[in-house]
């Protein structure tokens, strides 16, 4: 199992430069946001799926730059093996918020009236999966071979089912979709996932997210 590393797994300084010389409380405040979330996250995860984690996120954002520096961490930390399953993850994760929201087309067709049926949170989330029936009557030999993708994944994991929900909640929080939270924040809970785990993979996502928008500065700013 890997140490845990005093390596942060960014570079705030060579990022950002100006912007800490011109606006320095605002932007040490993210670096030390950061390695807090690097290290809670490697405690709780170990570095090896905390790397992972990461990688996912950078490719689900997506920040080309950011997803770079992920993949030489993961190489420190994780296998081949490894980061081709954070990979399908991050992949799986992406297409996955798009059918849980492009269904609902059906449901944003229908008269006002039938749409706007009772309840909301959990209840009304329960509703709108009627709509993915509708998704595959309409049409048949795309959604069975989408189904087939998540099959792949059940019946040949290349990482552990814990690996994949944590990773999963991460690229849920990026990609803002609620389905995919409920989903994927109980299925973590069942195979074993701790509160402090699932909420650095969120964590994770935030930091992320930040970092990947300096990269955008950086490359604009250059």
């Amino acid at each position: 199992m890997s140490t845990l590393t005093s390596v942060p797994s960014f570079d705030m300084p060579a990022l950002t430069l100006d912007l800490l010389d011109n606006a320095p409380e605002l932007f040490s405040a993210f670096r030390e946001y950061a390695e807090v979330v690097q290290r809670s996250a490697e405690a709780s995860m170990t570095p090896r799926l905390h790397a992972m984690v990461r990688l996912a996120v950078a490719l689900a954002i997506p920040n080309e730059d950011l997803a770079s520096r992920c993949l030489k961490l993961a190489r420190q930390h994780a296998s081949a093996a490894d980061i081709a399953g954070a990979v399908n993850a991050a992949s799986h994760l992406r297409s996955g918020a798009a059918i849980a929201y492009g269904r609902l087309v059906f449901k944003l067709m229908e008269p006002a009236q039938a749409s706007s049926a009772e309840g909301t949170g959990r209840a009304q989330m329960a509703l709108d999966r009627e709509y993915m029936t509708k998704l595959r009557k309409a049409s048949p030999a795309p959604f069975d071979a989408m189904a087939k993708l998540s099959m792949a994944r059940q019946k040949s994991p290349v990482i552990s089912a814990l690996d994949h929900e944590l990773i999963s909640v991460a690229i849920g929080t990026v990609t803002q979709c609620v389905y995919c939270l409920e989903v994927h924040g109980n299925k973590a809970k069942e195979v074993g996932a701790t509160d402090q785990q699932i909420a650095d993979a969120v964590h994770i996502a935030i930091a992320a997210r930040y970092e990947a928008t300096l990269h955008e500065w950086a490359a604009v700013a250059d």
